[in-house]
């Protein structure tokens, strides 16, 4: 009954937006007409759906995919685009994925663990020592095709594990060690492992949608949170945040899916195409937000005043990973051995 009222909420809602939106994400226009070389008769809609606005660096690089699919089809498939959380949080998103009312969205992989339990392996706090070992591990042939048979099992396409940088942690006091976290309430994610993590360090952890964060801060429910930094900047977390610290607890790797039926109906040089036009808004949105951070950082600094601490006091990464090493052991009573032990060989660990 849960997943029917959700179906039929994300239908309403994507049925209500383009009957109404004249956004440039969402194109309200007349698709181009296919001509001789359409093999669907009607175009086929490929609806997107995520969190972030469009001037994020994922909705950016989505762009072009966009305009790249409609061009390469002669308007066989035409790509809808509800960003800014339209139609809910990433939940109901991947719910509505799931079920096929949504053709596909994005989330960070914390949130998608619910319906594939084994991405909790991307959950073991500091296990990654640089973005590119993550990026490198993320990519390796056999780590992806054990994951690619987990997401096919709950009816999920795998399109990808962007993974843009490091989750930062912002507050409104300095953190430079492990005893200045004493106190303070932070957003997380809703996720059982990121909760153990957090309260291992003496955090006291709010579990909230990311739709949540900006008014929980502002009203003072939390005084806490952590997040991509592109993804912080564009949610204008800098408003309620007076310190971003860059705490390299966990890489934010996160996943593009689309439904199973929905991909497996496209003709094969569809799928192809979709196959290849993802990997490229994979890369470019990699690279679009490893060179966004920087800016987003300066322009957080100069312009509103945020504090940024770029490394904590000397020891502390050490020290922080040693307090925190039980939620390994959590996560492998959870999910088995197997997922953990490969990518730790994906890793090169």
């Amino acid at each position: 009954m849960k997943r029917l009222l959700i179906a039929v909420l994300v239908c309403s809602m994507v049925l209500g937006l383009c009957a109404g939106c004249t956004s440039s994400s969402k194109d309200s226009s007349t698709p181009a007409s296919s001509g001789s070389g359409s093999k669907a008769g009607n175009p086929i809609v490929l609806s997107m759906g995520n969190g972030m606005p469009e001037t994020h660096a994922f909705n950016v690089a989505f762009a072009d995919f966009k305009k790249n699919i409609e061009e390469k089809t002669n308007g066989d498939i035409v790509v809808e685009i509800y960003p800014n959380g339209q139609l809910g949080g990433d939940m109901v998103m991947l719910q509505a994925v799931q079920d096929g009312s949504l053709s596909m969205t994005w989330t960070a992989t914390p949130s998608q663990v619910s319906f594939v339990k084994e991405l909790a392996v991307f959950d073991i706090p500091f296990f990654f020592d640089s973005l590119e070992q993550a990026q490198k591990a993320v990519t390796d042939e056999a780590f992806v095709k054990a994951m690619e048979e987990k997401y096919n099992a709950v009816g999920l396409k795998f399109m990808g594990f962007p993974t843009p940088g490091y989750r930062w942690l912002s507050a409104n006091k300095p953190i430079r060690k492990l005893e200045d976290l004493s106190g303070l309430k932070c957003r997380t994610m809703e996720n059982p492992y990121h909760v153990a993590f957090w309260k291992a360090l003496k955090v006291t952890p709010t579990p909230l949608a990311s739709t949540e964060r900006y008014a929980a801060l502002q009203q003072g429910t939390v005084d806490g949170q952590e997040n991509l930094v592109e993804n912080a900047f564009n949610t204008k977390m800098y408003e309620v945040q007076d310190y971003f610290i860059n705490t390299k607890h966990i890489a934010y790797v996160s996943a593009s899916v689309m439904n199973l039926d929905f991909y497996n109906s496209l003709p094969d040089d569809y799928k192809a195409l979709v196959d290849e036009e993802m990997a490229t808004v994979t890369s470019k949105f990699q690279t679009l937000a490893q060179e966004n951070e920087a800016s987003m950082l300066k322009e957080m600094q100069d312009k509103y005043g945020v504090t940024i601490i770029d490394e904590l006091d000397p020891g502390e990464y050490a020290r922080w990973a040693k307090v925190t090493e039980a939620t390994e052991g959590m996560i492998r009573k959870d999910i088995g051995d197997d997922m953990v032990d490969l990518l730790y060989k994906a890793a090169g660990k």
